[in-house]
């Protein structure tokens, strides 16, 4: 028995021996089938001394889950900081290389990876970047570069489209003064320009190259109040997450973070939610109701959820930074990881080379000058399709993404929710969900501001009489100018309800454009460079200035006109006889004459003139009986009548039928007056009646020509109109200088205006040319209000010729200022 029971002992032993020899042939054989043991490969990871994202905690659990997997290949990685000087970042990358790597993960701005990918590019090592997104950072000489993040273009596109969505045609963009700022900039701008759209401002701003904790270096107040007093109440901040915890602080102050805005936020500060917490780890409240977007996170999937739950096992202190740059961080890894399965389908080995940077570039062999396996690794990542964190991964012959989709967010309760999806592919937007605005408003702001309440204007003014004139003596900074233009602009801030303050231009001119210099000068200058929002001038109106400013309704009708002081004529005894030539006067004392004698033979004829009654008295009857007729009706009086005959010699010898008394009825009409005796028959009393109006129309020119002459004929110019000024030397002329009627005789298609220009002696402002008319023998050419303001009591100085060069004043503003809607 005992020995059967050792018998048995020694056969299992043999068993077990056994089994193992042939595990142990089974591994090797498995080993040599897949051709030996696992190979360890190298990726190197840059980023920079600002990175405070859980970077290395989240490409070490992406490592994990790739090794696991991997029966071919272990990976593992080398960090390297570098800070954002290039020298430095020119170190990071060769001591990386150093190590072997096949491959580099360039994170950081776009600037710092292109120095990253033209180093390791020549070396031919792939470089892969979760973070850079410049449009122009594929070159030749960055060809080993991948990109996992769409194109700054492409976010730009999305943005757009969801203005596009909520009829915001009028916005404003801030920007930071670097390459992410300025690309996200222009191509926007010209979506928007192109659509019909209007930028009302486009501000950028300096960001420091250090990293301040405090988040105290960085001061655009004064941007930010450029957009504040534009009106624009959309916001597009395009700028590195870094920043934006103070910019927005600073808006929030200024009150642009009310109900009535909407600021659209991009992925430099969606992808990692973390900068908008305070220094207390909270996000503030007034932030909630931030819009923005970012590259689709596909957070619904089983492997995110599967990925969150295990970082969050490992660090749950840091599960509120797993955002879109974290994420595509790990979705970086895995390229890797599948770039390196794609090679080893059709490669059975690859072989990592070390490189030094000040040694790679001697005499040597070829191969030794780059990584010999390195474009077939790169063909290999460039094939990669793979299902992602942030959507499915593939990639286009320049190295971007292929699958551009886009996340519409808003910030609510501290946290970025999806509201909609953009897609490339037909550029198409789908938006479930409602938005939330700032204070919890779920009204959407309008692009248009309602009212012009709390806003305050730089009015830009030149004294000009009517218009703006200067008070004397002492005044404070509100009440120290009067005239047409104040009582306007006041009308204006009482029912608009804004403030408003004065300045005057430096050079104190108007504005016109200076062809030796290419500028504007004066008030339209400040207006271009938007030092101040209105000129309140009456600003005329021109096709030049249009093309460079905006104007108003127009408030007046005006021309331009030309001047002179003229001198009075010797003294003339004889003045009341200007208002006539000599032939006129003497056709009327002819007439006087001629009306005299039709006047007195017309009533000397007639039967029923006074004459004429006589002579028919006495051819009619005799004395006898026509004192018998009248005493047939005349009873007891018929003593009392004479003879009939007597009584009309009588009357003759006293009425104005005789030639004296006809001429004397006929001479006062020269003077409106009349005797009061007038002919009985009616031929004489048509003809003096005719001969009275005659003399009112006769008095009635006199009266006026006299007047005239007193005031303007007795006054010699010698110049009729303003042309007559080029045949002449005694008496100069000019204009005010960078003003409208200076440009528009420099510009004049007529040669006589040119030539008036060319010649003119030019003034520096109004006042001095008005001074010049009344001192010196000076034709001074300017605007009709304005001269007729200045000359209405000097009866010695008069117009030259006619009015020319008709235009309209309006007040001036800055290019697409909004309007209230």
């Amino acid at each position: 028995s005992e020995w059967y029971q050792s018998q048995s002992t020694g056969s299992l032993l043999c068993t077990v021996v056994t089994d193992m020899l042939l595990f142990t042939l089974l591994l090797c054989a498995t080993q040599a089938l897949y051709g030996g043991s696992k190979i360890t490969l190298t990726i190197g990871v840059l980023h920079s001394t600002m990175d405070d994202h859980p970077t290395e905690e989240m490409i070490d659990l992406a490592l994990e889950e790739i090794n696991y997997r991997s029966q071919q290949y272990e990976l593992k990685v080398v960090y390297q900081r570098y800070s954002v000087v290039s020298n430095n970042v020119f170190e990071a990358v060769c001591a990386i290389m150093e190590k072997g790597v096949v491959g580099i993960v360039g994170s950081g701005s776009s600037n710092n990876v292109k120095l990253i990918a033209e180093l390791a590019s020549s070396f031919h090592i792939p470089v892969l970047t979760p973070s850079a997104t410049n449009p122009f950072i594929q070159t030749e000489s960055t060809s080993f570069l991948l990109n996992l993040m769409p194109s700054d273009f492409k976010q730009c596109e999305a943005i757009f489209r969801f203005l596009l969505y909520n009829k915001w045609t009028e916005f404003s963009i801030l920007t930071s003064n670097d390459d992410y700022g300025i690309n996200g900039m222009l191509k926007l701008q010209s979506l928007a320009l192109g659509n019909g759209f209007i930028v009302h401002n486009n501000q950028q701003f300096e960001t420091p190259l250090t990293h301040d904790n405090n988040r105290t270096v960085l001061d655009i107040k004064a941007e930010l109040q450029v957009v504040k007093d534009s009106l624009s109440k959309i916001i597009v901040l395009v700028c590195d997450g870094w920043y934006s915890d103070h910019i927005f602080q600073q808006a929030h102050q200024m009150g642009l973070m009310t109900k009535e805005y909407a600021w659209i936020v991009t992925d430099g500060i969606t992808t990692q939610p973390k900068v908008l917490q305070n220094d207390a780890g909270f996000v503030p409240l007034y932030l909630n109701g931030l819009l923005g977007t970012r590259p689709t996170i596909s957070t619904q999937s089983e492997q995110y959820q599967e990925l969150y739950r295990k970082f969050g096992t490992r660090y749950p202190s840091r599960t509120s930074e797993l955002g879109g740059y974290i994420l595509t961080l790990y979705d970086t890894i895995q390229v890797f990881a599948e770039g390196l399965n794609n090679y080893f389908e059709r490669y059975d080995d690859v072989t990592p080379q070390q490189f030094y940077c000040h040694e790679s570039f001697v005499e040597g062999a070829e191969g030794d000058r780059y990584w010999k396996d390195g474009t077939r690794y790169m063909r290999a990542l460039q094939s990669v399709q793979l299902n992602g964190m942030t959507g499915r991964l593939e990639f286009d012959s320049e190295g971007w993404p292929k699958n551009v989709i886009y996340d519409i967010l808003n910030l609510q309760n501290g946290k970025f929710v999806d509201l909609g999806t953009w897609y490339l592919q037909g550029s198409r937007l789908e938006m479930p969900r409602k938005a939330l605005y700032f204070q919890h408003s779920a009204v959407i702001p309008s692009a248009k501001p309602r009212s012009l309440q709390g806003s305050r204007f730089v009015c830009g003014i030149l004294p000009s009489d009517p218009f703006i004139m200067e008070v004397k003596g002492e005044c404070d900074k509100s009440n120290c100018y009067y005239g047409y233009m104040i009582d306007l602009i006041g009308k204006l801030a009482e029912d608009l309800n804004f403030t408003y303050e004065f300045v005057q231009p430096a050079d104190g001119m108007w504005g016109a454009f200076n062809k030796t210099t290419g500028n504007w000068t004066g008030i339209v200058n400040q207006l271009i460079n938007r030092k101040i929002d209105m000129g309140a001038v009456p600003l005329s109106v021109n096709s030049e200035r249009g093309k460079v400013i905006d104007f108003s309704f127009p408030f007046m009708d005006a021309s331009n006109t030309a001047v002179l002081r003229a001198e009075e004529s010797t003294s003339n005894k004889f003045f009341f006889l200007l208002p006539f030539e000599d032939r006129v006067w003497y056709s009327v004392i002819l007439m006087n004459f001629i009306v005299t004698f039709i006047f007195y033979f017309a009533n000397k004829t007639s039967p029923y003139g006074r004459s004429a009654s006589y002579v028919h008295a006495l051819m009619s009857c005799s004395c006898r009986g026509c004192l018998r007729r009248r005493s047939m009706g005349g009873g007891e009086q018929e003593k009392e009548y004479k003879c009939l005959f007597k009584e009309g010699e009588a009357k003759n010898s006293r009425n104005g039928t005789n030639l004296y008394n006809s001429a004397w009825i006929v001479s006062t009409g020269l003077f409106g007056k009349t005797r009061g005796d007038s002919p009985d028959s009616f031929s004489g009393r048509f003809i003096i009646v005719a001969w009275w109006f005659f003399m009112m129309v006769v008095l009635s020119m006199y009266t006026a020509n006299l007047a005239a002459s007193l005031t303007v004929n007795n006054m010699d110019i010698g110049i009729k109109s303003v042309k007559d000024l080029l045949s002449q030397k005694e008496i100069a002329w000019g204009t005010v200088k960078s003003t409208h009627t200076d440009q528009i005789l420099q510009d004049s298609v007529d040669p006589v205006y040119k030539e008036l220009h060319s010649k003119a002696e030019f003034v520096t402002n109004q006042s001095e040319g008005i001074r010049k008319v009344n001192e010196e023998k000076y034709v001074f050419i300017f605007e009709t209000p304005i001269i007729d303001y200045a000359f209405k009591s000097s009866c010695d100085v008069v117009r030259i010729g006619a009015e020319f060069q008709s235009f309209e004043y309006a007040l001036g503003f800055p290019q697409e200022l909004p309007t209230p809607s």
